[in-house]
């Protein structure tokens, strides 16, 4: 390929033509050009829809201080930071934040001045996801005004921050709360946005409804935190009949009548959440599928019409959920559904008279993250559910049941021992013995041949075997007989072995599987000395054999007579 030489000029085209050719681009394409040179990096920087492509993610455990290094200065217009630590913002950031658009801070360490200061520097931010719930914001106070923020998420046990939010953002219109600790706080903060909020999600409408009915400008509302009933979302409909989208939750095996939808007739879509199986899955239904004549139950839209229906018991769900954190449940434990987790930190409690504290409000959403943040409300949980103290048992009577199961374990295994099978015993423990003395093995001592397929075969004038054959099978069937499986005296002293106070009931099954195995293949090989002519090939190719066939020639040697002859 020839070197292509070009002025600056010449290579200077139109900023929109060099926009639609990078928007072909991926994102390592992309990265390399802006890199290339300062025109197409000034190109780039400049463009709203590239840029929004670059999202600037701080690692996990990142300190920003007065000592920290100079950071990469990207103007990303998405930047996120993710449980660092943060307690001094410097010149850089306002590189950063000049230009910034999405800011999301998690679980970081931070105070809420440092992160006034950072927002301060950012002129252009629209969307702000403020979740910091490890960590309750202090220091409080009123900030400058975010006059294009119009999009906040807000997860702090402290509701304070939302009176400085109040006034930093005026022009909000989509608002997500994930903590609702305080009543006060959160009806004011709502009054003062109803003129301006068209979006709200909450975790619960507790108290919170008769102020969202106020909103008349709201269109969507996420309420997929908190169980809701038919009669709630027709109250929601009749308030607010130009909602456009609606999500809500609903328990396992519930049945939502439509009949909220002929009060919302503006309404585009539907989502239902629901923890039907491990996790939580949605059912996501646009405006089509909408329709007062059908109902919703669980995640089908028109499962539930009774010409539909299949006759018979409701099919089992994959998997039940605890009821407290919504992990797998193992069953009912103290008169509720619950996960092993559940169940025995609710024992503990009670046997312990355990009382404990919250950090966080003394509202905490139970879930497998916060069952092990908060145990006053996980306890509160439990006993809301249904979990009933009186029904644990005390730890004495646990001991006392524990050495009784584990008497009766040892009692069944000296009885199983003893009860082993002892068919053709006799032959076994006296005759076999004499018998493998001998070799080749006397023709008389053992009748080899089932009478019944000789007499078959002279009906069927079948020639009788040579004596050679006969010698064969006589041998074969001699080495079978001695190789067959381990004696009882084996079996009798594995089984019976005393094994390690400190060894798991698990681990002893597994030593004995582990030692009869090894005495298989130790009589598998045994047999196959035995064989015609295996000891006349190479003990490198015996072997290969027993190595690759070991299987193969237990289930072989193992044929039972009566199916095969």
């Amino acid at each position: 390929m020839e070197k292509v030489n070009a002025s600056a000029a010449e290579l200077q085209l139109p900023v929109t033509v060099w926009e639609e050719i990078f928007k072909h681009l991926n994102f390592d394409q992309l990265k390399q050009s802006r890199s290339t040179c300062r025109y197409w990096k000034a190109v780039i920087d400049g463009s709203h829809s590239l840029m929004k492509r670059f999202h600037l993610v701080f690692p996990e455990g990142y300190v920003l201080d007065r000592y920290m290094h100079r950071p990469p200065t990207i103007p990303a217009r998405s930047v996120t930071f993710e449980r660092c630590r943060i307690s001094c913002v410097d010149s850089w950031w306002t590189i950063v934040g000049e230009k910034l658009i999405h800011l999301t801070v998690k679980d970081c360490q931070m105070s809420f001045p440092t992160l006034q200061k950072m927002l301060e520097r950012t002129p252009k931010l629209e969307r702000l996801d403020y979740l910091c719930g490890k960590y309750p914001a202090v220091c409080i106070s009123e900030g400058a005004p975010l006059e294009k923020l119009h999009h906040l998420t807000v997860d702090n046990p402290c509701m304070d921050v939302l009176d400085a939010f109040g006034t930093m953002c005026p022009n909000l219109t989509r608002f997500s709360l994930l903590q609702q600790s305080d009543k006060k706080k959160v009806l004011k903060f709502l009054k003062g946005k109803k003129e301006t909020l068209r979006e709200v999600e909450l975790t619960t409408l507790a108290y919170s409804l008769n102020v969202l009915l106020q909103i008349k400008g709201l269109t969507g509302l996420n309420i997929g935190h908190e169980v809701t009933s038919d009669e709630i979302l027709c109250i929601i409909g009749k308030g607010l009949p130009q909602l456009k989208s609606i999500a809500v939750k609903m328990t396992k095996n519930a049945v939502l009548e439509p009949s909220f939808l002929a009060t919302m007739p503006e309404l585009e879509s539907l989502t239902i959440t629901s923890r039907t199986c491990r996790g939580r899955q949605k059912l996501n239904l646009g405006r089509e599928d909408l329709s007062p004549s059908s109902s919703l139950n669980g995640y089908s839209g028109d499962g539930n019409d009774p010409k539909k229906q299949k006759k018979g018991p409701t099919p089992r769900q994959q998997e039940e959920l605890c009821l407290v954190c919504g992990d797998r449940a193992s069953g009912y434990h103290y008169n509720a559904l619950t996960c092993e987790g559940c169940k025995g930190f609710f024992r503990r409690s009670v046997t312990k008279n355990a009382v404990y504290c919250c950090k966080f409000g003394h509202a905490c959403e139970m879930d497998m993250y916060m069952r092990r943040k908060c145990q006053e409300c996980r306890l509160k949980k439990c006993l809301a559910v249904g979990m009933r103290p009186e029904c644990v048992v005390p730890e004495n009577q646990c001991a006392i049941k524990r050495k009784e199961k584990k008497a009766q374990k040892e009692k069944d295994k000296v009885q199983t021992t003893a009860t082993v099978s002892t068919t053709n015993s006799t032959y076994k423990s006296e005759i076999l013995p004499i018998l493998m003395k001998c070799d080749p093995p006397p023709h008389a001592a053992i009748p080899l041949l089932p009478e019944k397929l000789l007499n078959e075969n002279r009906l069927r004038n079948i020639p009788p075997l040579t004596a050679n054959q006969m010698a064969v099978i006589y041998k074969l069937i001699w080495y079978q007989d001695g190789y067959e499986q381990p004696s009882e005296e084996d079996l009798k002293r594995i089984m019976i072995g005393s094994p390690n106070e400190e060894e798991d009931q698990h681990d002893v099954h597994f030593r004995h599987i582990t030692e009869i195995t090894i005495l298989t293949v130790q009589l598998i090989v045994e047999f196959a000395k035995g064989l015609p002519a295996f000891t006349k090939i190479p003990q490198e190719d015996q072997i290969t054999l027993l190595k690759v066939r070991t299987n193969c020639m237990n289930i072989e040697y193992r044929r039972d007579d009566d199916s095969h002859g």
